[in-house]
């Protein structure tokens, strides 16, 4: 009896000795259970971090490959713009070579005609009534010094050619008087000569004592001529009107018609 008694106090015992040393076991379990938690939780965090990184990093990149693709279209376009350029410069450079090919055949063409119109205005002035020759002749020599100057262009030789001859036809339309000296029956005299276009050429000395004038007319070589006295006036007023002293006004000259 005393034993079955001893039987049942044994069992809580034992039950109570198997609770005790279960309790700090469990305690460990849920303890490991909650380090795993917090573990997967930090785990978590960190994977969220670096996703979260990632698609910070996935917009960036997008980003630059959005303006990377703008920035190829703008060079494609810009391309288009320079390639237009470029086919423009080209054609510009063909018209230029054109251009360049016809001034070399123009320069061919041009300058024998130079060569020509100064011939032709050098035997107008020869055959011309005797004014201002060494001006005359000092510009005919200077324009074929020109024609052998390599540093001149055509143009600018073809342009010193036409002013000679519109200095040459304006002389055709004016009256002018200047100093200078005549041959007379093989004498020399110094006075004024006074030119009315080209029809005709006097001569007057200062003190007004002797005038002439040129005779190239038909069957005459030309030559100075001395004037009858009567004429003297009217020299004297040409001289003056030519030299802005008095106004124009009608004269009296004798004109011989040339060959």
């Amino acid at each position: 009896m005393l034993r079955k008694y001893f039987k049942r106090l044994a069992l809580p015992a034992t039950v109570c000795a198997v609770a005790f040393i279960a309790t700090p076991a469990s305690a460990a379990t849920l303890e490991d259970i909650f380090e795993l938690s917090a573990e997967g939780t930090r785990i978590a965090q960190t994977s969220q971090a670096q996703i979260d990184n990632l698609s910070d990093e996935t917009q960036s990149l997008l980003g630059d490959y959005r303006r990377i693709l703008r920035t190829i279209e703008d060079l494609q376009a810009y391309n288009i713009q320079k390639e237009r350029e470029i086919a423009d410069q080209n054609r510009q450079i063909r018209t230029l070579t054109s251009s360049i090919e016809r001034a070399t055949l123009i320069d061919r063409q041009i300058l024998p005609l130079i060569g020509r119109m100064i011939n032709v205005l050098e035997d107008f002035m020869a055959n011309d009534i005797p004014f201002l020759l060494d001006n005359r002749r000092d510009r005919i020599a200077n324009l074929r010094d020109v024609m052998d100057n390599s540093d001149v262009s055509a143009s600018e030789k073809f342009r010193l050619v036409f002013q000679a001859y519109q200095i040459e036809n304006d002389f055709g339309r004016t009256i002018e008087t200047y100093n200078g000296s005549i041959q007379l029956d093989g004498q020399d005299f110094q006075g004024n000569v006074l030119r009315i276009g080209r029809v005709g050429l006097y001569f007057q000395t200062a003190d007004l004592s002797t005038s002439a004038h040129w005779n190239s007319g038909l069957g005459n070589t030309g030559e100075w001529e001395v004037l009858d006295s009567s004429f003297a006036r009217a020299i004297s007023q040409g001289i003056k009107m030519a030299d802005g002293q008095v106004a124009n006004d009608l004269v009296r000259l004798p004109i011989i018609a040339g060959e």
